[in-house]
């Protein structure tokens, strides 16, 4: 799979993530990956910035409108968990969403992923990231089997 990132998102939002067990921020670096051509930062379009003025009006923040304005307009998947941009994703048809849940699931199928590799992710990213998926998705019985 490819990994996108918007510019915006890139230079203003994937900054850092709270390390509850060191009680501190930690700066998240992506620059090695997108060295390595991991990680792809793209530009809108002028098309496209007119499509994010559209979704912020919509009450999407900046960088969930950029995200799915360019996803949506290369036809690209789009990972997000934000309710919002899932609302407005579903409102106009685009059904190719990738959520936390499927990402890690998918990754654990093929990488061959151990269990307690599987629990130490979820719990990291309920902890750190402050998610868990809602009741209402289709693997939330999944993640709470692999977390407990």
């Amino acid at each position: 799979m490819d990994w996108k990132i918007a510019i915006y998102v890139y230079k203003n939002e994937v900054l850092s993530i709270f390390n509850h067990e060191k009680n501190e921020k930690e700066k998240i670096i992506l620059a090695p990956y997108v060295t390595k051509n991991l990680i792809e930062i793209v530009s809108p379009t002028d098309d496209e910035i007119d499509e994010m003025v559209y979704f912020v009006s919509q009450n999407l923040d900046d960088g969930e409108a950029y995200t799915l304005s360019i996803g949506k307009n290369r036809n690209w998947y789009i990972a997000t968990d934000d309710k919002a941009a899932l609302n407005q994703l579903t409102r106009i048809n685009f059904t190719k969403i990738l959520t936390t849940p499927e990402i890690i699931k998918k990754w654990t199928e093929n990488d061959n992923v151990s269990d307690s590799q599987i629990k130490l992710c979820l719990q990291n990213i309920q902890i750190n990231g402050k998610f868990r998926p809602p009741k209402n998705s289709l693997l939330y019985t999944w993640w709470n089997g692999k977390v407990n």
